[in-house]
């Protein structure tokens, strides 16, 4: 069944109750006493095509009028012919005060979670995708200070944020053995990986819930434009493979998990902050060929280490190593697309079927290159550590 088959409209579901937009906005505006030069307008899963027979209406009201409480946190609710209407209040002073620092957020910055919270990047994405029905122009006026190329590139900036942590997070718990931590942390990265691919498609909701629904509306050419190996499989269904927990929980059978999640972060990432910054969702640069079947006795090339980050900014592709001891390099796409390759699961054959770029750096053009590369900076994965509590703590 198709996402389309399970995604229903607001028109569909207003039908099922029986009732109208119209009746909705009426009933909205007595409840709420709406003053001439207040907003009214609807946004939510219903009116983004995502949701179904069971999920409720969102209004929202911007007045000028001072209101109690604080954003967010003026939620009502109601009934019309049994269809529930959930209400939020605004004033235009808190949406000015929003708007203002949304504005003068910097693309890039490393705070972006601590600036915002999350009730209030939901909120501009709100305002992105919803439909006016009382105040059209004011509401017009508006979403023009929230567009959605910025909120892509803050989706982006917020989802990297978590994926940085959780990097730094895993080596950390990787240190100590940890692993039964680490298999959760491993599915928090894999959400915001994903984050990041959609943002890129400037699918800005920011609901984990609907990312799989959000997947299925990729192209089929979606795997094509990264790094790395392909798999021919459709965005929600790779998600769902990386994201299904290993059939034996144990130290060793986590950490290679959590070592597929970083590597698909690896792929994700840099093309995600690459197409958006330059303006463009068309195929990132770098070396492409190979198949990604192998014999199951071939070798494989190791892991790169949980802390190990591919980036674009500036017009630069860059390593980093997050972790002690810290790295930053810069190199060619071609060499990053190399390193792509390092994940447990490619065998060396793969690399020597690449067909170098216009940017290809004539001096490291052998896989003994690469290999030596990362042997000189510590990014190849090492073995699973696991941790002696008892020698660690003494008698």
């Amino acid at each position: 069944m198709s996402s389309g088959d399970r995604c229903i409209s607001l028109v569909d579901v207003l039908a099922d109750y029986g009732t109208t937009e119209d009746e909705l906005v009426s009933e909205a505006s007595t409840r709420q006493s709406l003053m001439p030069g207040d907003i009214l307008f609807l946004s939510g899963s219903l009116v983004e095509g995502l949701g179904n027979r069971l999920s409720d209406v969102d209004a929202y009201v911007i007045t000028g009028r001072a209101l109690s409480g604080h954003l967010g946190r003026r939620n009502t609710a109601f009934e019309l012919k049994g269809l529930v209407v959930d209400v939020e209040l605004i004033s235009l002073d808190e949406l000015e005060d929003l708007l203002r620092r949304f504005e003068s957020w910097s693309t890039g910055a490393c705070n972006v979670s601590r600036a915002f919270g999350f009730w209030e990047w939901d909120f501009l994405h709100r305002i992105a995708s919803g439909r006016a029905r009382l105040g059209a122009a004011q509401f017009a006026a508006i979403q023009r200070r929230a567009p959605l190329e910025m909120l892509a590139r803050f989706k982006l900036d917020w989802s990297v944020q978590f994926i940085t942590r959780s990097q730094v997070d895993l080596a950390g718990l990787q240190s100590v053995g940890d692993w039964k931590s680490m298999l959760f942390v491993a599915q928090g990265l894999l959400g915001y990986t994903v984050d990041c691919l959609l943002a890129a498609y400037k699918f800005t909701n920011p609901a984990p819930k609907w990312r799989v629904r959000l997947l299925e509306r990729l192209p089929s050419s979606w795997e094509s434009r990264l790094l790395g190996r392909g798999t021919g499989l459709p965005a929600s269904d790779r998600y769902l493979g990386l994201h299904q927990p290993p059939a034996t929980l144990d130290a060793d059978s986590v950490y290679q998990r959590a070592l597929r999640a970083v590597a698909f972060s690896r792929l994700v990432v840099p093309w995600s902050e690459w197409s958006l910054l330059d303006g463009s969702s068309a195929e990132m640069p770098g070396l492409r060929g190979g198949s990604r079947s192998r014999p199951d006795k071939d070798p494989t090339l190791p892991s790169l280490a949980l802390d190990v980050q591919f980036r674009y900014r500036e017009g630069r592709f860059t390593v980093c190593k997050l972790a002690t001891p810290p790295l930053r390099m810069e190199v060619s796409c071609d060499i990053l697309s190399a390193l792509a390759l390092f994940d447990g699961e490619t065998p060396p054959s793969y690399f020597e079927g690449l067909a170098p770029g216009g940017g290809w750096n004539e001096a490291m053009t052998s896989l003994q290159d690469i290999n030596a590369l990362t042997k000189c900076f510590q990014l190849v994965a090492g073995p699973f550590t696991d941790y002696d509590m008892e020698s660690r703590t003494g008698p």
